[in-house]
This record gives C-alpha cells, sequence and structure tokens, in this order.
C-alpha cells in the first residue's frame, strides 16, 4: 500500500507540473482612415521649354518645384507660364502616425510620346514614408523627370497619374 501511495504521489506532481495555464491579453487599435486630397492648383508641371537640340531629362525637386535640365546647352528652360511646380498634397488621419506614399513604376507613365519616370517625394530620404503630425496631419509634393527627344515636337502634353498614401 505505501508502494501504491508514493506511486501516486509520483504521478500527481508529474501531473500537475505537466499542465500550465497562461493569460495573455488581445488588443486592437482602430484608426481613422487616410485622407489624400491634392492641394488645388498645385500640379505636378514641368514648365515651358524650347524645342530640344539633343535628347534630354527634365526633372522636377519635389521639394522646391524647380526644373532643371540634364543637358543645359540642349534646352532653355523658360520662365513663362506655365512655370515648373511640384504636385502638393495633404494627408489627415490618426495623429503621429506614419504613412507610406506609393508612387508610379518608371516606364508606366506617358504624355503622348514623353516619358514621365523618377517620381519622388519631400520623404525621399526615408523611402517616401512621412509623419502625421500630433494634430493628425501631414504634408508632401511630388517631383518626377521627362525625357525628351532631340527635336520633340511643340506641343502641350498632359497626362494623369495616381498617388496612394497607406498607414505603415
Amino acid at each position: 500500500m505505501k508502494k501504491l501511495l508514493a506511486f501516486a504521489i509520483v504521478i500527481l506532481g508529474f501531473s500537475a507540473a505537466s499542465f500550465g495555464q497562461v493569460s495573455a491579453n488581445a488588443s486592437a487599435k482602430i484608426v481613422t482612415a487616410l485622407v489624400l486630397t491634392h492641394t488645388s492648383g498645385v500640379d505636378l508641371n514641368f514648365g515651358t521649354m524650347t524645342r530640344p537640340t539633343e535628347a534630354v531629362d527634365i526633372t522636377v525637386n519635389a521639394s522646391t518645384g524647380a526644373a532643371s535640365a540634364s543637358v543645359p546647352t540642349a534646352i532653355t528652360l523658360l520662365s513663362q507660364a506655365p512655370v515648373s511646380s511640384a504636385a502638393a498634397y495633404t494627408v489627415a488621419g490618426a495623429p503621429t502616425s506614419y504613412y507610406d506614399i506609393s508612387l508610379p513604376v518608371n516606364g508606366t507613365i506617358t504624355m503622348g510620346t514623353i516619358a514621365v519616370k523618377d517620381f519622388t517625394t519631400t520623404y525621399a530620404s526615408t523611402n517616401n514614408r512621412g509623419t502625421l503630425d500630433g494634430s493628425g496631419v501631414g504634408a508632401f509634393s511630388v517631383g518626377a523627370t521627362i525625357t525628351l527627344a532631340s527635336g520633340q515636337a511643340a506641343g502641350s502634353y498632359t497626362t494623369t497619374y495616381n498617388v496612394n498614401v497607406n498607414y505603415n
């Protein structure tokens, strides 16, 4: 009987030690949807220029809106309207949240025969990730590059492109 009692104590000891229970928390955070707004009248514009004498890239800086030519001797960037400008956007959402900006991929956007490429934002140094301020508001600008052929046909060129923001 002593052996049976000792065996039962040993079994109970293992049984108690082989089962465990831990409590854990489950949680969720609901945030307001991000709202992206294009600032009226502040579009991506490469400006007014002369016909190029050789192939040239024209880049609009996302931070300053200024245009520059890869071969300055091949083209003249004029100061008459429309002048170059970066497109401007505002973002609203949950205060102090991060958001990622998605821009068109190279080779997907054209203005007639002109390729639009290398889209960038004022957040290029942070991989196009912005931060909403304490009020839940942020802003950024978009620039890009166009490639003009030598003797590019005169005319006005226009296209549309998509910009998206998502919480990160």
